[in-house]
């Protein structure tokens, strides 16, 4: 914002001297009614819009002065057009200007400078014919004022980008130059009050409102991601803080991909301050598989998240709140990121594209903080989870006592009434600790109920896996013991999950080769308070 107001002032500056000028020569010509200031155009040009001569073509087509006799006023009037350097097509401003200079200056407390610049009509395409400028420049005895106001509507994206200088908001200017394309500015709103000490410095806060909506601006807001498209949204700027909110978005990989962006908001809470505060937030929905192909766009996150999306399915939503310093060359370390990703009827498919697991609800919880961890930290729940066909578990389950994978209600379907997990994730393994499978209690006592706890790790580039866990088998006749007052816990396991009959089994693989199961069969019907010697 400094920066703002030093490139503003220099502009009111060049502005007022030029005034200055014009009036001292004037004084010679007091007598004619006009005076033409064509001539003048090459210096206004050099002086003032210096920034702008490589994007922008600025055509003078009427420059002159008036000299009002009755109140002794300067009345500059100027009629201009700006165009589109690169495509002179895209849009076109024609703008008729003028600015009352006060010559009599016996009330301290009068107007000095008076402006108003307003869009002319055009019926030419691309022409914006909704823009208005009004204000002025006080000087009091002991103090200064400007006063802004400001409306427009249907701004080209590609105007705003052009009139953009060049050493206004250097970080900024360079992230809406190179993230945003298209689209334009539907309406604006400007109303600004500065009142300045004679040393130029801020009397008082001061006092600036810009708010605007805008429609179908293209965002990429990371790289190598696709852009957020069919935006709706509106923004606000004040002294100390930025803020834009989306109303509406999509992101579109392809025709049977697609994210729909309920609402999103990116936040600067303290601009004034260099490398201050910013936040982005998105809620957003889809099915989970689309959720899972947007991230595998990225290289990074691919390398993180590698799952095929015609494997998983579920109507899910996102909410993604990401807190980073505002600056250039932003290190992923430096930034803060919560995920909340909720998944209604989750469907896992094996391979053969049939229903491995299912789960009425999925909570995926995750936060990075590099100053916590160098890890991301959370943890998954689920409700209702049935375990189809997965061969692994199967074979656990065989293994640990055979042919109890086959003991169910008229399948080989397991149920569990809910599931938790702590997860620890990096481009390199995923870590699981505390987890849980809780078995169901509606379910009969001979059946498939089960309960079971996990914990290892999952090496991505060797993929490699080493998974330990107890399995509970009969979950409600084997808790029975640790109802008995005083003994049960003796006989109930040192973790949730775990009872008097507790079979420890350890699933890994080495080098790629097959997965090997093993299971301590001393563990088997014995005391929870003896089973941790197991461990």
């Amino acid at each position: 914002m400094y920066i703002f107001f030093k490139y503003f002032f220099l502009i009111v500056s060049k502005i007022f001297g030029f005034v200055v000028f014009t009036f001292t020569f004037s004084l010679i010509y007091i007598q004619i009614e006009s005076l033409n200031l064509k001539l003048f155009e090459p210096i206004i040009q050099q002086s003032i819009f210096t920034n702008y001569e490589k994007k922008v073509d600025i055509e003078f087509n009427e420059f002159y002065i008036k000299f009002d006799k009755n109140k002794y006023d300067l009345i500059f009037f100027l009629k201009n057009t700006l165009k589109n350097k690169n495509d002179l097509e895209d849009w076109k401003l024609d703008l008729q200007s003028k600015i009352k200079v006060t010559t009599l200056i016996n009330n301290l407390n009068r107007r000095i400078i008076d402006f108003e610049i307003v869009s002319l009509k055009s019926e030419e395409d691309f022409s914006i014919n909704e823009f208005y400028i009004v204000g002025s420049y006080n000087i009091f005895s002991n103090k200064d004022s400007i006063i802004v106001e400001a409306t427009a509507k249907n701004l080209p994206l590609n105007f705003v980008k052009s009139l953009w200088p060049n050493n206004l908001g250097n970080g900024a200017r360079e992230w809406t130059l190179n993230s945003l394309f298209n689209g334009s500015i539907s309406e604006l709103t400007f109303d600004s009050q500065l009142i300045l000490e004679k040393d130029g410095t801020f009397l008082d806060k001061p006092k600036i409102n810009l708010y605007f909506t805008f429609n179908d601006i293209d965002t990429y807001y990371l790289r190598d991601m696709p852009p957020i498209t069919n935006t709706i949204g509106k923004g606000y700027l004040n002294f100390d803080t930025f803020k834009i909110s989306l109303d509406d978005g999509l992101i579109n990989l392809n025709e049977d991909t697609k994210v729909f962006i309920n609402a999103g908001e990116f936040n600067a809470f303290d601009i004034r301050k260099r490398h201050g505060p910013g936040r982005v937030f998105i809620n957003a929905s889809s099915n989970v598989g689309n959720f899972f192909s947007l991230l595998s766009e990225h290289d990074y996150v691919s390398k993180l998240v590698n799952l095929d999306r015609n494997n998983l399915s579920g109507e899910s939503k996102l909410l993604l709140k990401f807190d980073f310093p505002l600056k250039n060359s932003l290190r992923f370390i430096e930034t803060k990121i919560n995920i909340d990703l909720d998944v209604e009827e989750l469907t896992i498919f094996n391979k053969n594209k049939s229903p491995s697991i299912i789960s009425s609800t999925s909570i995926l919880e995750l936060k990075y903080n590099h100053n916590v961890s160098k890890f991301f930290k959370g943890s998954i729940l689920t409700e209702n989870i049935k375990i189809l066909e997965l061969p692994i578990f199967a074979q656990i389950l065989d293994v640990s006592i055979p042919g109890l994978s086959n003991i169910s209600d008229g399948g080989r379907d397991i149920t569990f009434s809910s599931s938790s997990f702590s997860i620890e994730l990096s481009n390199k393994l995923i870590m699981i600790s505390d987890g849980i499978l809780k078995p169901d209690s509606n379910l009969p006592v001979v059946g498939n109920s089960l309960g079971l706890s996990i914990a290892g790790d999952y090496l991505f580039n060797k993929k490699e896996i080493d998974f330990t866990g107890t399995i509970v088998p009969i979950s409600w006749l084997n808790n029975l013991p640790s109802n008995v007052p005083l003994l049960g816990g003796l006989f109930s396991g040192s973790k949730e999950g775990e009872g008097l009959i507790g079979i420890k089994f350890r699933v890994y693989n080495q080098n790629d080769d097959e997965i090997k199961i093993e299971t301590n069969p001393l563990s088997v019907l014995t005391p929870g308070f003896l089973q941790r010697i197991f461990d």
